[in-house]
Protein backbone atom coordinates (compact mmCIF):
# COMPACT_ATOMS: atom_id res chain seq x y z
CA UNK A 1 0.00 0.00 0.00
CA UNK A 2 2.80 2.43 0.89
CA UNK A 3 4.57 1.67 -2.38
CA UNK A 4 1.43 2.50 -4.36
CA UNK A 5 0.94 5.78 -2.47
CA UNK A 6 4.59 6.71 -3.02
CA UNK A 7 4.47 5.90 -6.73
CA UNK A 8 1.21 7.76 -7.24
CA UNK A 9 2.51 10.78 -5.32
CA UNK A 10 5.74 10.80 -7.34
CA UNK A 11 3.72 10.55 -10.57
CA UNK A 12 1.68 13.61 -9.59
CA UNK A 13 4.87 15.56 -8.80
CA UNK A 14 6.36 14.47 -12.15
CA UNK A 15 3.26 15.60 -14.06
CA UNK A 16 3.35 18.86 -12.11
CA UNK A 17 6.99 19.38 -13.09
CA UNK A 18 6.23 18.78 -16.78
CA UNK A 19 3.32 21.21 -16.62
CA UNK A 20 5.54 23.80 -14.93
CA UNK A 21 8.26 23.38 -17.58
CA UNK A 22 5.71 23.78 -20.38
CA UNK A 23 4.42 26.95 -18.72
CA UNK A 24 7.99 28.27 -18.54
CA UNK A 25 8.58 27.53 -22.22
CA UNK A 26 5.30 29.25 -23.12
CA UNK A 27 6.38 32.32 -21.17
CA UNK A 28 3.47 32.28 -18.70
CA UNK A 29 5.73 31.23 -15.81
CA UNK A 30 9.20 32.57 -14.98
CA UNK A 31 11.13 30.72 -12.26
CA UNK A 32 13.35 32.66 -9.86
CA UNK A 33 16.89 31.49 -10.62
CA UNK A 34 18.31 31.83 -7.11
CA UNK A 35 15.67 29.55 -5.63
CA UNK A 36 15.76 26.92 -8.35
CA UNK A 37 19.55 26.89 -8.54
CA UNK A 38 19.87 26.18 -4.82
CA UNK A 39 17.03 23.65 -4.93
CA UNK A 40 18.84 21.84 -7.71
CA UNK A 41 21.96 21.59 -5.54
CA UNK A 42 20.23 20.69 -2.29
CA UNK A 43 17.54 18.40 -3.72
CA UNK A 44 19.87 15.42 -3.83
CA UNK A 45 20.81 15.98 -0.19
CA UNK A 46 17.14 16.11 0.81
CA UNK A 47 16.28 12.94 -1.07
CA UNK A 48 19.34 11.10 0.24
CA UNK A 49 18.66 12.05 3.85
CA UNK A 50 15.00 11.00 3.64
CA UNK A 51 15.88 7.72 1.96
CA UNK A 52 18.67 6.95 4.43
CA UNK A 53 16.32 7.83 7.30
CA UNK A 54 13.92 5.09 6.26
CA UNK A 55 11.31 7.05 4.30
CA UNK A 56 11.15 4.31 1.67
CA UNK A 57 8.33 5.08 -0.84
CA UNK A 58 7.83 8.35 1.00
CA UNK A 59 11.04 9.66 -0.58
CA UNK A 60 9.94 9.02 -4.17
CA UNK A 61 8.50 12.52 -4.63
CA UNK A 62 11.68 14.08 -3.23
CA UNK A 63 13.73 12.21 -5.84
CA UNK A 64 11.48 13.37 -8.67
CA UNK A 65 11.54 16.89 -7.26
CA UNK A 66 15.36 16.97 -7.25
CA UNK A 67 15.47 16.09 -10.95
CA UNK A 68 12.71 18.59 -11.76
CA UNK A 69 14.54 21.38 -9.93
CA UNK A 70 17.71 20.77 -11.92
CA UNK A 71 15.84 20.81 -15.25
CA UNK A 72 13.85 23.91 -14.30
CA UNK A 73 17.02 25.73 -13.28
CA UNK A 74 18.64 24.92 -16.62
CA UNK A 75 15.61 26.27 -18.48
CA UNK A 76 15.58 29.41 -16.32
CA UNK A 77 19.12 30.29 -17.46
CA UNK A 78 17.65 31.42 -20.78
CA UNK A 79 17.37 35.25 -20.63
CA UNK A 80 13.66 35.18 -21.51
CA UNK A 81 12.66 32.23 -19.33
CA UNK A 82 13.85 33.00 -15.80
CA UNK A 83 13.86 35.86 -13.32
CA UNK A 84 17.45 36.91 -12.60
CA UNK A 85 16.62 38.07 -9.08
CA UNK A 86 19.38 40.64 -8.98
CA UNK A 87 18.74 41.76 -5.41
CA UNK A 88 21.70 41.67 -3.06
CA UNK A 89 19.65 39.63 -0.59
CA UNK A 90 19.17 36.91 -3.20
CA UNK A 91 22.94 36.56 -3.56
CA UNK A 92 23.36 36.33 0.21
CA UNK A 93 20.64 33.68 0.47
CA UNK A 94 22.22 31.70 -2.35
CA UNK A 95 25.68 31.82 -0.75
CA UNK A 96 24.30 30.71 2.63
CA UNK A 97 22.39 27.83 1.10
CA UNK A 98 25.33 26.65 -1.01
CA UNK A 99 27.53 26.94 2.08
CA UNK A 100 25.18 24.51 3.76
CA UNK A 101 25.72 22.02 0.94
CA UNK A 102 29.50 22.38 1.33
CA UNK A 103 29.12 21.76 5.06
CA UNK A 104 27.12 18.62 4.33
CA UNK A 105 29.75 17.27 1.96
CA UNK A 106 32.71 18.19 4.17
CA UNK A 107 31.29 17.59 7.64
CA UNK A 108 30.45 14.36 9.47
CA UNK A 109 26.64 14.66 9.60
CA UNK A 110 24.27 11.85 10.53
CA UNK A 111 20.95 11.34 8.71
CA UNK A 112 19.06 13.67 11.04
CA UNK A 113 21.67 16.41 10.69
CA UNK A 114 21.70 16.07 6.91
CA UNK A 115 17.90 16.27 6.76
CA UNK A 116 17.85 19.35 9.00
CA UNK A 117 20.54 21.01 6.91
CA UNK A 118 18.71 20.22 3.68
CA UNK A 119 15.47 21.72 4.96
CA UNK A 120 17.28 24.82 6.24
CA UNK A 121 19.04 25.44 2.93
CA UNK A 122 15.89 24.89 0.88
CA UNK A 123 13.81 27.11 3.16
CA UNK A 124 16.36 29.91 2.82
CA UNK A 125 16.19 29.61 -0.96
CA UNK A 126 12.38 29.53 -0.89
CA UNK A 127 12.10 33.16 0.18
CA UNK A 128 12.93 34.78 -3.23
CA UNK A 129 10.26 32.64 -4.93
CA UNK A 130 7.66 33.44 -2.26
CA UNK A 131 8.51 37.13 -2.61
CA UNK A 132 8.25 37.08 -6.39
CA UNK A 133 5.04 35.05 -6.18
CA UNK A 134 3.55 37.82 -4.06
CA UNK A 135 4.85 40.60 -6.31
CA UNK A 136 4.15 38.92 -9.67
CA UNK A 137 1.58 36.13 -9.14
CA UNK A 138 0.82 35.96 -12.86
CA UNK A 139 4.32 34.62 -13.53
CA UNK A 140 3.95 31.46 -11.44
CA UNK A 141 2.02 28.26 -12.21
CA UNK A 142 -0.74 27.91 -9.63
CA UNK A 143 -1.87 24.55 -10.97
CA UNK A 144 1.63 23.09 -10.68
CA UNK A 145 2.16 24.24 -7.08
CA UNK A 146 -1.32 23.01 -6.09
CA UNK A 147 -0.64 19.60 -7.64
CA UNK A 148 2.55 19.36 -5.58
CA UNK A 149 0.43 19.54 -2.43
CA UNK A 150 -1.37 16.35 -3.43
CA UNK A 151 1.77 14.56 -4.61
CA UNK A 152 3.88 15.35 -1.57
CA UNK A 153 0.96 14.67 0.75
CA UNK A 154 0.60 11.15 -0.63
CA UNK A 155 4.32 10.53 -0.23
CA UNK A 156 4.22 11.62 3.40
CA UNK A 157 1.47 9.05 3.95
CA UNK A 158 3.80 6.50 2.32
CA UNK A 159 6.76 7.08 4.68
CA UNK A 160 7.83 3.70 6.00
CA UNK A 161 9.71 4.76 9.16
CA UNK A 162 8.66 7.77 11.24
CA UNK A 163 11.72 9.83 12.20
CA UNK A 164 13.13 13.31 11.79
CA UNK A 165 15.42 12.11 9.01
CA UNK A 166 12.63 10.42 7.05
CA UNK A 167 9.96 13.12 7.47
CA UNK A 168 11.81 16.46 7.57
CA UNK A 169 12.37 16.93 3.84
CA UNK A 170 9.01 15.54 2.61
CA UNK A 171 7.23 17.76 5.13
CA UNK A 172 9.21 20.77 3.94
CA UNK A 173 8.24 20.08 0.31
CA UNK A 174 4.58 19.90 1.34
CA UNK A 175 4.84 23.10 3.38
CA UNK A 176 6.56 24.98 0.53
CA UNK A 177 3.83 23.93 -1.91
CA UNK A 178 1.09 24.97 0.52
CA UNK A 179 2.73 28.36 1.17
CA UNK A 180 3.24 29.14 -2.51
CA UNK A 181 -0.25 28.01 -3.46
CA UNK A 182 -1.78 30.14 -0.71
CA UNK A 183 0.13 33.22 -1.88
CA UNK A 184 -0.93 32.74 -5.49
CA UNK A 185 -4.57 32.16 -4.56
CA UNK A 186 -4.61 35.28 -2.37
CA UNK A 187 -2.86 37.50 -4.89
CA UNK A 188 -4.65 36.42 -8.06
CA UNK A 189 -8.00 37.42 -9.44
CA UNK A 190 -10.35 34.49 -10.25
CA UNK A 191 -9.83 35.04 -13.97
CA UNK A 192 -6.05 34.68 -13.59
CA UNK A 193 -6.02 31.14 -12.18
CA UNK A 194 -4.98 29.71 -15.55
CA UNK A 195 -1.87 31.91 -15.57
CA UNK A 196 -3.21 34.11 -18.40
CA UNK A 197 -3.70 37.84 -17.80
CA UNK A 198 -7.20 38.99 -17.00
CA UNK A 199 -8.99 40.88 -19.80
CA UNK A 200 -8.90 44.65 -19.61
CA UNK A 201 -12.04 46.12 -18.04
CA UNK A 202 -14.54 47.81 -20.37
CA UNK A 203 -14.96 51.46 -19.38
CA UNK A 204 -18.47 52.43 -18.39
CA UNK A 205 -20.34 54.97 -20.55
CA UNK A 206 -20.79 58.33 -18.90
CA UNK A 207 -23.76 60.58 -19.49
CA UNK A 208 -21.65 62.72 -21.84
CA UNK A 209 -20.31 59.77 -23.83
CA UNK A 210 -21.73 59.35 -27.35
CA UNK A 211 -23.71 56.14 -27.92
CA UNK A 212 -22.06 53.63 -30.26
CA UNK A 213 -23.19 53.36 -33.88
Amino acid sequence: MRAMLGLFGALIVACSAVYYAVDVLRGTTRPQRTSWGVWALVGLLGFSSADAGGAGPGAYAAGVDAIACALTFLISLHPRRGKPGGRRLDLVLGVVAVGGVVLWRAGPLDDTGAATLAVSCEAIALWPTLREGWRQPGLESLMSWAADIAGNGLCIAAVATVSVASLAFPLYLLGAAVAMTAILVIRRQPTQVTGRPAPAPVPALSAASPLPG
